[in-house]
């Protein structure tokens, strides 16, 4: 049913019989859920990320599933050495839980240079026109985007067949 941790049965002398006995540990109920960490994107923005609720059972497969939501977000937004963990601790009187899902944000990468190398048919100047991947300047933020670059590559690729290269 998904309610519990742990099921156990237990068989017992009862009145000539046997009495079958349950022994279960319920998964305690969620009543809070903490972000540690985050100071760069806000806690609001996170929070729509995590499908774990307060005053639900505990699904610990969900929750891993939030803290990797969370790790790619990050990660989207440029933050590639962060680190998403979660905890939780256990109130063994009410069988509530607190989770706290503990966030190291790292630095971003920050693009200094763009190097082209190998191009002949297209310019330098050609290729950084045509990504939206720019270096770290007075008017540009600069930040490494890992999906951006994808596009850019693919981008490159469109450029090139363009000028008659399909194998680019």
């Amino acid at each position: 049913t998904g309610y519990f941790t742990d099921i156990k049965a237990d068989l017992r002398n009862y009145q000539g019989g046997v009495a079958v006995v349950f022994i279960v540990i319920e998964k305690p109920l969620v009543k809070e859920v903490i972000l540690e960490g985050n100071k760069r994107i806000k806690s609001s923005q996170l929070q729509k990320l995590i499908e774990v609720k307060t005053d639900q059972l505990l699904n610990s497969t969900q929750l891993k599933k939030d803290v990797e939501k969370i790790k790619n977000y990050y990660i989207e937004k440029g933050y590639h050495l962060v680190l998403v963990d979660e905890k939780i601790k256990v109130d063994k009187r009410t069988n509530e839980a607190k989770i706290f899902i503990l966030i190291d944000e790292g630095t971003r990468y920050r693009i200094k240079k763009i190097k082209i190398e190998g191009n002949t048919a297209v310019s330098d100047k050609g290729i950084l026109k045509s990504i939206k991947t720019k270096r770290d300047t007075l008017f540009t933020s600069g930040f490494f985007k890992k999906a951006v670059f994808k596009e850019d590559l693919e981008r490159i690729k469109q450029l090139y067949a363009g000028k008659g290269y399909p194998d680019a």
